[in-house]
C-alpha cells in the first residue's frame, strides 16, 4: 500500500510537470507571437516614416529647385547663360516683359510683402548725393502674370562718370534678403520686395533682374537706371 501510494504521488508530480511544461510552451508561443507582432508593427512604422520623408522631400525639393536661387552667384544674369538646360531670354525675346520698380523707404526693414500701389517709381528715379538712402525694389509683371508663381533675382551695379563700374559693397548693397554677399537679392513672389542701400557716391546705379514662372524658362528684365541727385540737408 505504501508503494502504491508513493507511485500515485509520483504520477501526480509528473502530471504537474507536464502541465507546467505545456503552460510554459503556450506562454512562449504567445510571447513569440507578441514579439512577431511588435516586429511587424516596427517595420510598418519604419516604412511609414520613410514614405512620410519622401512626401516631405517631394514638397520641399520642387520649391527649392523652382525657386530663383538656382541662379547661383557664379551665374551671370545675361543671355549667354544656360539655366535648367535653357538659355536665358532677353526682355526683347521673352513672351512677357517684366520691369523693375523702386521706392524710397525711411529705414532698412526686413519686410518683403508690398502693395502694388504705394508710390512705386518706374522711371526718372533720383537718389541723394553723399547720403545713404534705402530703397525697395520689386518686379512689375504685366497683369496676365500677376498671381502666378513668379520668382526673381535682382542685381545692382554702381556706375561712375570716369567710365568705371563697381559692385563695391560700400557703395551699394542689398541688405534683405542678402545674396552673393549683398551683390544680389531675391524674391519668391511677384509681390515681394527686396531692400538695397546706396551710399550716394555713384553717378548712377543700374538694376536688372532675372525671373521665371515655376520651372519655366528664365527671362531678363530691362535695365533700370537710378541717377545721382543733389545733396540733402536731412535724410528721408
Amino acid at each position: 500500500m505504501e508503494n502504491s501510494g508513493h507511485c500515485e504521488n509520483h504520477g501526480s508530480d509528473e502530471n504537474t510537470i507536464f502541465s507546467v511544461i505545456k503552460s510554459a510552451k503556450s506562454t512562449n508561443k504567445k510571447r513569440n507571437k507578441r514579439y512577431a507582432c511588435l516586429h511587424r508593427q516596427s517595420l510598418n512604422m519604419a516604412v511609414l516614416l520613410k514614405l512620410l520623408l519622401l512626401v516631405v522631400a517631394a514638397q520641399i525639393i520642387p520649391s527649392v529647385e523652382g525657386y530663383a536661387n538656382w541662379l547661383k552667384c557664379y551665374v551671370d544674369l545675361d543671355d549667354t547663360e544656360i539655366v535648367m538646360n535653357k538659355k536665358m531670354l532677353t526682355h526683347e525675346d521673352a513672351e512677357h516683359v517684366v520691369d523693375l520698380q523702386v521706392k524710397r523707404v525711411s529705414n532698412n526693414d526686413d519686410s518683403q510683402k508690398e502693395s502694388n500701389n504705394q508710390n512705386w517709381q518706374t522711371a526718372n528715379v533720383v537718389y541723394p548725393a553723399q547720403t545713404k538712402s534705402t530703397w525697395k525694389v520689386k518686379v512689375k509683371p504685366p497683369p496676365e502674370l500677376e498671381g502666378q508663381n513668379m520668382q526673381f533675382v535682382v542685381e545692382a551695379e554702381a556706375i561712375y562718370n570716369s567710365g568705371s563700374s563697381s559692385t563695391d559693397k560700400s557703395a551699394i548693397m542689398f541688405t534683405f534678403p542678402k545674396m552673393c554677399e549683398g551683390r544680389r537679392s531675391f524674391g519668391r513672389n511677384y509681390n515681394e520686395a527686396v531692400t538695397i542701400e546706396i551710399d550716394g557716391t555713384p553717378d548712377s546705379v543700374e538694376l536688372w533682374g532675372a525671373w521665371a514662372i515655376g520651372y519655366g524658362q528664365v527671362s531678363l528684365t530691362p535695365r533700370f537706371v537710378m541717377m545721382l541727385g543733389k545733396e540733402e540737408d536731412e535724410e528721408l
